[in-house]
């Protein structure tokens, strides 16, 4: 029996919604419990959008593209929306998916070359250079989960090297407000 409160109940109910409010409720919910669910975000992208909430719309398209593919599709229609706007909330203005919007495709796999692959790199840069480390820590976390979609020659052309990118993620990490996140096993 699934959880009626579960972010995919709140997803599935979301869609099924007739009322824009009670979706991005819904939606919200889904959103708060799990923050990097990439379906989830989109969709409260659009709802956003649909109610006139632009500024939480540009947050949640922002979001929703650094969030991971294993947790739904590339949000290329939100990455299209964004690339259309010329403003956005001063508090934002810095941040380099919204800088480099109009560079990437969110387009992966069956090429040789893609120019996201440098683009995302560069924004995680720029997120730890801002102390924003839990847009850093998720946005490497799709890198990874991107990259390891590609070929091993397209992952040896980039430089990807596995262990090498853990240990990067790991050490981010470290450097949350709250802590590492490496759970420590009592003795016994």
């Amino acid at each position: 029996m699934e959880d009626p409160d579960s972010p995919f109940a709140c997803f599935v109910a979301a869609k099924e919604a007739q009322q824009v409010e009670g979706a991005i409720a819904l939606l919200e919910r889904a959103t708060t419990i799990l923050p990097e669910y990439t379906d989830a975000l989109s969709l409260l992208w659009a709802q956003y959008v649909r109610a006139g909430r632009i500024e939480d719309a540009i947050v949640t398209a922002l979001h929703a593209i650094i969030s991971p593919p294993s947790f739904g599709t590339r949000p290329l229609k939100a990455l299209r929306w964004l690339c259309g706007r010329e403003s956005i909330p001063p508090l934002l203005a810095e941040d380099p998916i919204w800088l480099a919007r109009k560079e990437l495709t969110l387009s992966f796999g069956g090429k040789k070359e893609n120019a996201d692959f440098p683009v995302l790199l560069n924004a995680i840069q720029r997120y730890l250079d801002q102390s924003e480390f839990v847009r850093a820590s998720t946005l490497m976390q799709t890198y990874a989960e991107l990259m390891w979609r590609e070929t091993v020659s397209f992952r040896e052309r980039y430089g990807f090297i596995a262990a090498e990118f853990i240990a990067w993620q790991i050490e981010v990490g470290e450097k949350y407000a709250m802590g590492s996140r490496s759970v420590q096993m009592p003795e016994s």
